[in-house]
């Protein structure tokens, strides 16, 4: 009986033993599971903060470009502004020049007309560009209209 009680004990130590090394197996499998899932959680958090990281960044540099293009169209809108206005004053000026030489040309045409010494000169032949200048006319014209 005695060694039946041994055997017993020594039945009793093997299955225990193969309880503990199966138990103990498994919890190392659950371990192991468990920490390559934490590692592959672990490298997706990464990835997610590599992410955002990388969104937040592009984000204020679009941020950026868009308060640039937004000062540079306010800058293009006042020398668009200044640009009318200049030309608008230049048109005016214009007017104003092309109106003073009217008067001048005409002014010096009745000038020429309406002076006895300028009057003997419109029956003497003259360059056209003279004749023009003071009479308003060719020099053809004036000898046609001298004849």
């Amino acid at each position: 009986m005695k060694y039946v009680y041994a055997l017993l004990a020594l039945l009793a130590l093997a299955v225990a033993l193969e309880w503990h090394g199966h138990h103990r197996g498994y919890d190392d499998g659950v371990a192991a599971t468990q920490k390559s899932a934490q590692k592959q959680i672990d490298a997706a958090n990464g990835d997610r903060n590599f992410a955002i990281a990388e969104r937040d960044a592009t984000a204020q540099t679009l941020a950026n470009v868009q308060r640039l293009l937004d000062a540079k169209k306010r800058e293009l809108q006042v020398a668009n502004y200044f640009a009318d206005a200049a030309m608008a004053e230049r048109a005016g000026l214009q007017k104003q020049l092309t109106a003073a030489t009217a008067a001048r040309d005409d002014a010096l045409r009745k000038a020429a007309h309406d002076s006895p010494d300028c009057a003997d000169l419109a029956h003497l032949p003259i360059c056209p560009a003279v004749a023009e200048r003071l009479w308003g006319t060719t020099a053809g014209a004036q000898a046609d209209a001298r004849h």
